[in-house]
């Protein structure tokens, strides 16, 4: 990770009774403010969630060399993923 809200945070699950006591975006913001962790799979793929608003979600990351293909090129399924 790097210069973001996100960086040196420890990433993990939502539990359970944040799913059902906040709306999609309630816990994204939670997530900008570090009320809750940045998901798992963020660390492994580089990015992390930047800005929410209502109906938008802006992530952000950079590929790094475990990110490439045979090739040599970043693989699209991390850009899929962003």
């Amino acid at each position: 990770m790097s210069d973001h809200a996100s960086a040196g945070r420890t990433a993990g699950t939502i539990p359970p009774a944040e799913f059902a006591t906040n709306t999609g975006l309630e816990l994204m913001l939670k997530i900008l403010g570090g009320e809750l962790p940045p998901a798992p799979i963020s660390v492994l793929l580089g990015y992390y969630l930047a800005e929410a608003s209502e109906g938008r979600a802006v992530f952000r990351g950079t590929p790094s060399q475990n990110h490439l293909n045979p090739s040599g090129s970043v693989h699209g399924g991390w850009a899929a993923t962003l």
